[in-house]
């Protein structure tokens, strides 16, 4: 018999009812939870615990434009972050990958996808991302310190220097 996705989730987080897990995540694994600096930063959302009707306020949880895989967590997160929403990262957390969902499962073209998905995602937050990097230049950052401090700060430069040949 088929479980819910409810019932696996009890199952794999030792017998917690949802509301306990997202108690779990605020009230006790503070000790590895940080707030995140979105845009540039971001949490990839294998495990989420957000208010449904705020997510739905920005636009929802998922963006198809990303389909199938990658960049709609980023966007997520960023959209959270511009609109005044805090994303918090747990160091805390087990992941499980349901039915053996994966990359190589699904026979997906990872690296096609990959690349598709950070064009539709920079092309998106592209200004915003200029302006946080034109704001932390002011401030004496230099472009070596972001992108070792924001792995996606260097996607982006790496970006626009190979698709849009500027440096």
């Amino acid at each position: 018999m088929q479980k819910s996705p409810g019932e696996l989730f009890c199952i794999f987080s030792n017998g917690r009812s949802i509301n306990e897990f997202a108690y779990t995540v605020m009230h006790t694994a503070t000790v590895s939870t940080e707030q995140l600096l979105c845009p540039p930063d971001c949490v990839g959302s294998s495990c989420v615990v957000i208010d449904k009707d705020y997510v739905n306020s920005i636009g929802g949880v998922v963006d198809y434009d990303y389909f199938p895989y990658s960049g709609d967590d980023v966007d997520l997160c960023w959209r959270i972050g511009c609109s005044g929403g805090k994303v918090l990262r747990s160091g805390s957390v087990y992941i499980h990958h349901f039915e053996h969902g994966s990359i190589i499962d699904s026979k997906l073209d990872f690296h096609k996808s990959i690349i598709e998905n950070n064009q539709r995602l920079f092309e998106r937050w592209g200004s915003r991302l200029s302006e946080f990097i034109q704001e932390e230049l002011k401030k004496g950052n230099s472009i070596d310190e972001l992108k070792t401090n924001f792995w996606l700060i260097r996607l982006f430069l790496d970006y626009k220097t190979q698709f849009k040949g500027e440096n």
